[in-house]
């Protein structure tokens, strides 16, 4: 995973330069989509990678400043991924890894898995690893058409992630209120 990344001291961007030569399937919203196969990118690693930092934003409690410490609660998902990470069992049915690849020099950045806002009662999380953009959806309704391992086209995204990268951030320094 670490040498498809944003490399700030070579100035290169593996994953992305590798998508910007492929052959799109379609749009989707924002963003185009490619079958990570026909790109010859490894989704499976893309997936264990992103399951295996959540695994362990759930499993520690991380110090995010002097102060403030923070820990996921991954429910009753915890096992079913520990499992998958130690090869003792597939890829989880509940569970749905959704793959950007970032376009912007904004997302070349890390920050730690956090709780992902939706309007729908969904349980998700999300990721940036050095311009990769990644959304982890535990839940029984965990859409398989986005995810990397179990969508039949094995689905990686491409597109302008400002917006989330800027979420990201934000949902590390509580909101202030005015007195």
């Amino acid at each position: 995973m670490m040498r498809q990344v944003w490399n700030g001291r070579l100035k290169r961007f593996p994953l992305l330069e590798r998508l910007n030569l492929a052959v799109e399937l379609r749009p989707v919203d924002d963003a185009l989509a490619f079958s990570s196969t026909a790109c010859g990118i490894d989704a499976d690693k893309l997936a264990y990678f992103a399951l295996s930092v959540l695994w362990k934003g759930s499993v520690h409690r991380w110090r995010t400043s002097k102060d403030a410490t923070y820990q996921l609660s991954l429910g009753q998902y915890e096992e079913p991924i520990r499992q998958y990470l130690c090869g003792t069992t597939a890829f989880p049915k509940d569970v749905s890894v959704m793959v950007t690849v970032c376009t912007d020099p904004l997302s070349r950045v890390f920050c730690l898995p956090a709780v992902a806002k939706f309007p729908l009662p969904i349980t998700a999380f999300a990721m940036l690893a050095l311009g990769v953009h990644f959304l982890v959806i535990t839940d029984r309704f965990a859409p398989e058409q986005i995810c990397c391992v179990r969508s039949p086209e094995r689905l990686i995204m491409k597109r302008d992630c400002r917006r989330k990268t800027i979420e990201s951030f934000a949902h590390f320094f509580p909101q202030q209120t005015n007195p």
